[in-house]
């Protein structure tokens, strides 16, 4: 058994690193099984194929996680409904926020996850970021109801789009806090404890904001 968790666990680095470096499509099997030091029908025997493979790496990275976040909204929805309130935006942001940032989720394979997220964004294959967005989406609704609860003036379309831009960012910053060489300024980078305000910060402006007295674009409005 314990063999069997080794070799799953190669083989989830080695398909991380590959998928970042190259590209989903790109990626071929027998390079990801020659990387762990496994035999091609592995793939097979633990996943099935390769993309139950990619969707593994988001379960792997995501999934607790996002438990977790759900778990501490909830917690802040309930809190502000005993009181009689609605939850305080800037609560329910720092309870998504911290899970991404936090440093102790810095591991072996976490910076090509990181890399494969920011390069799904990008890619003309759009399988990385439609297994990306469906482990996000249950997550994103949860902060997205409790945050109309917090905003009630905000426009539903205006307070999505707003979403997707904190979304957007947040990804940025961890990957810039997993490889700050790629920032251009690795010499000042703050804490994380500082990175995480400066974000809350700057995502609670944003979703505070007036909403805009002109057209507001609808879920997938593009221009």
């Amino acid at each position: 058994m314990k063999q069997n968790a080794d070799t799953k666990n190669r083989l989830l680095l080695a398909a991380e690193e590959i998928f970042a470096r190259e590209g989903y499509r790109a990626a071929s099997l027998r390079a990801i099984t020659a990387a762990a030091g496994v035999n091609l029908a592995a793939v097979n025997y633990h996943y099935g194929s390769k993309r139950e493979l990619l969707e593994a790496i988001f379960a792997h990275r995501l999934e607790a996680m996002n438990l977790a976040r759900v778990h501490r909204l909830t917690q802040i929805r309930e809190t502000a409904r005993v009181a009689g309130r609605p939850p305080e935006a800037r609560t329910l942001i720092a309870a998504f926020l911290e899970a991404a940032l936090d440093d102790t989720r810095v591991g072996p394979g976490e910076r090509h996850f990181m890399a494969l997220v920011m390069r799904s964004s990008s890619d003309t294959d759009h399988t990385v970021q439609l297994a990306f967005t469906r482990f996000m989406q249950p997550t994103f609704e949860v902060l997205r109801s409790a945050m109309a609860e917090a905003l009630p003036d905000l426009p539903a379309a205006e307070l999505w789009w707003r979403l997707q831009f904190a979304i957007g960012a947040m990804i940025r910053v961890r990957h810039l806090a997993l490889a700050p060489e790629t920032g251009g300024d690795s010499a000042h980078q703050p804490s994380g404890t500082t990175v995480i305000r400066l974000l809350t910060d700057f995502v609670e402006a944003g979703l505070i904001a007036a909403p805009a007295p002109s057209h507001a674009p609808s879920q997938g409005e593009t221009s």
